[in-house]
Parts: structure tokens; sequence; C-alpha cells
């Protein structure tokens, strides 16, 4: 496949995987799409999108920094990238969704303008470092980081997809709320979650698999 395709259609869907697991900000979007409309909750979306897409950046100049490493021990850093995300399916999994929002907190989001709540979303998002570890995970399970001729092109159409993956998740899961918002409750999100984390189990589980056919082979 053309290098250019596959790094926009693998960046679309690492953008999707990191922005599906419902945290504190998927809470404040699920809640705004419910009490005041799709458009509200896709403005938040849109603050998280552009947190994830810095931190994917961080991430992919962070990898390419130390490539010549990662290439020296490609087969240790799969596997230890799988062993993340199993942990992470784990973890995502098991741990029951929480109402993160008191009184004052949902009147304060309630009296927000559009660009005070892509602001709120981005803070939030942003507040999470952690998730640079989750894109190395992605970035060393697909093969992501690109070093060669192109270099600057593909980063751009790297971080162009990324940002459209979660700009596409929020806008697929506001639409979805939307229509199902008189039957919708914060406690569904536990069902996204785990059909999100048995997503991440497969993909680590295809990595762990092909560490070990590379030792086979080797």
């Amino acid at each position: 496949m053309n290098i250019i395709l596959y790094t926009f259609l693998i960046g679309i869907l690492i953008g999707i995987l990191v922005a599906a697991p419902m945290g504190p900000v998927g809470i404040l979007i699920l809640r705004d799409t419910l009490h005041r409309g799709r458009y509200n909750g896709f403005l938040m979306g849109i603050g998280a999108s552009v947190s994830d897409t810095i931190y994917g950046l961080i991430a992919y100049l962070g990898v390419g920094l130390v490539l010549n490493f990662i290439e020296e021990n490609d087969l240790v850093i799969r596997f230890v990238g799988s062993c993340v995300m199993l942990a992470f399916s784990y973890y995502l999994y098991r741990t029951p969704v929480k109402q993160t929002l008191n009184s004052n907190q949902e009147k304060k989001l309630d009296e927000q303008t559009g660009w005070h709540k892509i602001v709120t979303a981005f803070i939030i998002t942003v507040s999470n470092p952690l998730i640079v570890f989750f894109f190395l995970a992605l970035y060393s399970r697909f093969n992501f980081v690109f070093d060669g001729k192109g270099y600057l092109l593909h980063l751009i159409i790297a971080m162009a997809a990324i940002a459209a993956g979660g700009i596409l998740w929020w806008t697929l899961f506001t639409w979805l709320i939307a229509r199902l918002r008189k039957h919708f409750t914060i406690s569904g999100i536990k069902w996204i979650n785990r059909i999100v984390a048995i997503i991440f189990t497969l993909i680590g589980l295809v990595g762990l698999v092909n560490c070990l056919i590379m030792i086979v082979g080797e």
C-alpha cells in the first residue's frame, strides 16, 4: 500500500482509538449533548481532538529522535507496546464510569459559550500527559513513524489524519447520543468502554502473535 495512504488511514484509526475511551471529557461531551444538543457536545469534541493531536505530535517527534534505537530493538518495543495495550484494555473494561461534575460545575458549563466549551475540553484532555505513552504504544504497534525522504509531508499527513480521526469519532458519538438522547444515560458509557477495550485487546493480542512469529522466524 502507498505509504501516504497507509499513513492517512492508520492515522484516522489512531485518532479514533485515542478519542474513544470515555474519561472525564467524554462524560462532559455526553452531558452537553444530552442536555444542550449535538452542536454543544461537538464543540467540546473539537477541543479534545486538538489536545489529542498535540500529544500525538509530541509522541511522534519523540519517537523520531530515537528511531535508530527503536529499529535496533523493534521486537522488544512491539512486545512492550502490545502489553501496554492489553493492560489498558483491562483497566478500561474494569473501571466503572463515574459522574464527574458537581452542581456548581454543571452551572458553569451551562453558562459557557462555544469557545469556552472548546477550551474547557482542551484543558481537561491536555491535563493527562500519560496519553503520550498510549500514542507510543499505538505507533509501535502499527509501525506508524516514518524516517526518510518526505518526512515532513508524512508528519503533516499523520497529524492531520489523527485530528480527523478524533473529530470523526466525536461527530459519530454526538450524532448517536442525539438520536438516542431519550434512552441514553451515563451508565451506557460503560458499554462503549467495554467495546473499545475488546478492540484494544484484539490489537494487543495480534501484536503479541506477530512478536512470537518474529522470534520463531529468527
